[in-house]
């Protein structure tokens, strides 16, 4: 989508790239739990998955910008859309695309 993978995209020159490659792994295998923690949170305006702590828990670092990647794919495609059709679509309905994605995931 960037033109850079998905790890670079999220998290630049931030940390090593081995923190980087761990933190991703991480994600990966917790991303039912991820995703389940942002549908039961959709309407709140907890921060807490977008910050970083330092902890080894994803949850507490940046889980919320890996979830986030993830619903820009899903909805350019389910929705055949480019980038920059995304600014086009309205808050409203992005936000009802992005309700329905999170609550038809896989268990």
């Amino acid at each position: 989508m960037l033109g850079v993978d998905d790890k670079c995209a999220l998290w630049a020159d931030y940390l090593p790239v081995e923190q980087i490659e761990h933190w991703y792994q991480e994600c990966l295998l917790r991303e039912p739990e991820i995703i389940k923690i942002v549908v039961e949170n959709l309407k709140e305006s907890d921060e807490s998955l977008f910050s970083y702590t330092g902890s080894d828990d994803v949850l507490e670092n940046r889980a919320g910008y890996y979830v986030a990647l993830l619903l820009m794919r899903r909805v350019l495609k389910t929705q055949k859309l480019s980038v920059n059709d995304l600014f086009l679509i309205g808050r409203q309905k992005f936000f009802e695309v992005v309700k329905a994605l999170l609550e038809n995931q896989p268990a």
